[in-house]
């Protein structure tokens, strides 16, 4: 405690590109949503008091008692004692259901009214300005692949590649798992909708980049950085076309 952060981690998915993204309403009511303000956050879990108030919390009971009376009943998502989030695996059936409402979504009201956001740039720039001291790696989460085809189908490749030009030129490099490889492909093993991963794949992403030091194209991540960007470019562009 006390000590000044060296080292965070940032997750961009493309979705934060989109100009106005943030007046949308949601697929899904998002989870404890009232605030989202990162200052209000970092102060709130920096207060001595805070893992004791967190315990005592009349929320934490309420989910405690609603997750202990659902999972019983077969729910589809609970939390372990160590406050993870573990997803029951659907059948087929069951994703398949869950994959078409998510792409109808995405092909009706996202996608067609997609226009870049040119403050992005800014934002990013702003978040490595104001933190000089700290080592910012930077990953972009995957998405499942039928998701990535009709974000082609919509034309969005240019500024899928401006973001990541733009993420390189702020941070240096990023690790990109946001392209067509074993886990996006394979979406039925590894994710719960189309944009969501299950909880493993964070882990594979952990040990991508502390353990398996990814630097060239594997079968599971891709280290860009301002060097390699016209090659790691022109590699994934192939992939897409791939889809």
């Amino acid at each position: 405690m006390g000590k000044e952060l060296r080292h965070v981690f940032i997750g961009l998915d493309f979705t934060q590109t989109m100009q106005g993204g943030e007046q949308r309403l949601p697929l899904l009511a998002m989870e404890n949503a009232d605030s989202m303000d990162p200052g209000r956050i970092i102060r709130e879990v920096s207060s001595p008091l805070h893992r004791v108030k967190s315990l005592l919390s009349i929320d934490t009971l309420k989910y405690s008692r609603r997750f202990f009376n659902h999972y019983p009943r077969g729910c589809r998502f609970y939390y372990t004692r160590d406050n993870v989030k573990v997803y029951r695996k659907f059948t087929r059936e069951e994703l398949d259901g869950i994959l078409s409402l998510y792409l109808d979504y995405f092909e009706k009201s996202i996608y067609p009214s997609y226009k870049f956001d040119r403050s992005y740039l800014h934002e990013l720039k702003k978040i490595k300005d104001e933190n000089p001291d700290v080592n910012i790696v930077v990953y972009i989460t995957p998405e499942s692949a039928p998701l990535m085809k009709l974000f082609m189908k919509h034309g969005l490749s240019e500024y899928y590649f401006r973001w990541l030009s733009d993420i390189v030129s702020v941070f240096g490099g990023c690790y990109d798992f946001m392209y067509p490889h074993k886990v996006t492909r394979n979406y039925y093993d590894y994710f719960h909708d189309a944009v969501h991963s299950n909880p493993n794949v964070g882990d594979m992403i952990a040990d991508a980049i502390y353990n398996k030091k990814v630097r060239s194209e594997q079968e599971f991540g891709i280290y860009i950085d301002k060097n390699n960007y016209e090659s790691r470019k022109r590699y994934l562009e192939e992939l897409f076309r791939r889809l």
